[in-house]
């Protein structure tokens, strides 16, 4: 079931062996029928299926298309099976890695984070450059009265 997982490339064509034409992907492999009644059920066309998953990116895989192809990769990871290790260790890897792909993601949207002990140390920094200004700006400076500003007591 590992080629359920390879299909980055899907396309139709391959060779007959019934009056209608098998699924295959990139490599030549014929699509398992789960993953072709998969994305009949999830509404997309098999020639959108490989896009659609280089779109998701590189950790993008055919079940993160639609609900019936999740719910067939379940079904299979949870049966005992060369298809049940292929489909753990793939998620698995995939859990391992989002870490690294959500701080990515955040960092290309918002910026790097900034270190909260840089940030700390610049603003020492710069009350320490501009301190003497202050100091000479507040130089006789008359006190203000703020107590206006509180509002009304209760």
């Amino acid at each position: 079931m590992s080629r359920a997982l390879d299909l980055a490339g899907i396309t139709t064509g391959g060779a007959l062996t019934t009056p209608m034409r098998k699924l295959v992907d990139q490599a030549g492999r014929t699509v398992p029928k789960a993953v072709v009644r998969g994305l009949r059920d999830d509404g997309i066309p098999p020639a959108d299926a490989g896009r659609r998953v280089r779109e998701l990116g590189p950790d993008g895989v055919v079940a993160d298309l639609g609900a019936n192809l999740r719910d067939n990769t379940a079904a299979i990871a949870t049966t005992p099976g060369k298809g049940q290790r292929v489909i753990t260790d793939r998620l698995r890897e995939r859990q391992l890695a989002a870490p690294d792909r959500l701080t990515g993601a955040l960092d290309e949207t918002l910026g790097v984070a900034p270190i909260p002990s840089y940030v700390q140390r610049g603003i020492r920094d710069d009350q320490r450059a501009l301190g003497p200004a202050y100091e000479s700006a507040l130089a006789g400076a008359a006190p203000v009265d703020t107590a206006a500003l509180a509002g009304p007591e209760i």
